[in-house]
């Protein structure tokens, strides 16, 4: 079995990340000599913390909000829920349904960031992850994670990390319409549930029809 992924993330709320609230000796000030701009470079860091920015991205400080997938020639289906060790234990039953000997492959773009947001979120929220699958994370080549962004560059890790959309259209594959962007999601999930679930089925679709193209069967 093929599962296609991409998962969607936002910030947890301040009070969720405050054991994070960066101290004054915790901003980079370089060669700043000048007290007033000393302060307003601490303040400024400290809003930037305070709005999130970045949050998303790093799992002591964000949650999954989204985890969309198709299984082979499937629809793409979405788990979401307030209850984010509920939807991560669902994943991990879809994919792994006995929790061992698990034969699935996980393909996405960029996939290290959702199997480690993944992984790490299921620790968080005391749920267990595939064993197997948690292994094969560790490994110079995983078997059941497989990457189309780090698959297009044939081997040369030196080469340029290719963007999905770009990929997709260099290859004539349909690229997402949306005016949802990965920077922004969490703005508009708080306000279009349904125009984020579009905006991550079509990332889905095209990251399955990417690996048709680029991948192995």
């Amino acid at each position: 079995m093929t599962c296609y992924l991409d998962i969607e993330t936002v910030a947890l709320p301040v009070a969720e990340r405050q054991f994070l609230r960066p101290s004054e000796a915790d901003v980079k000030l370089g060669n700043l000599k000048d007290e007033t701009k000393i302060k307003a470079k601490i303040a400024e860091a400290l809003q930037a913390w305070e709005r999130g920015d970045d949050a998303a991205l790093d799992p002591l400080q964000a949650r999954v909000a989204l985890i969309g997938y198709a299984l082979d020639d499937g629809a793409v289906q979405h788990i979401h829920s307030e209850d984010e060790a509920e939807m991560l234990a669902q994943f991990w039953q879809v994919v792994a349904p006995r929790g061992y000997d698990v034969e699935a492959r996980m393909v996405g773009h960029n996939l290290r960031f959702d199997s480690t947001m993944l992984v790490t979120r299921s620790w968080v929220c005391g749920v267990t992850v595939p064993a197997n699958l948690l292994a094969d994370l560790y490994q110079f080549a995983p078997r059941h994670w497989l990457d189309t962004m780090t698959r297009f560059q044939v081997g040369n890790r030196q080469a340029d990390f290719r963007k999905l959309a770009h990929l997709c259209a260099a290859l004539g594959i349909s690229v997402k319409d949306s005016s949802v962007t990965g920077a922004t999601f969490g703005d508009w999930w708080a306000k279009d549930r349904a125009a984020c679930l579009e905006y991550n089925r079509q990332d889905v679709e095209a990251v399955r029809q990417l690996w048709r193209r680029i991948g192995t069967p």
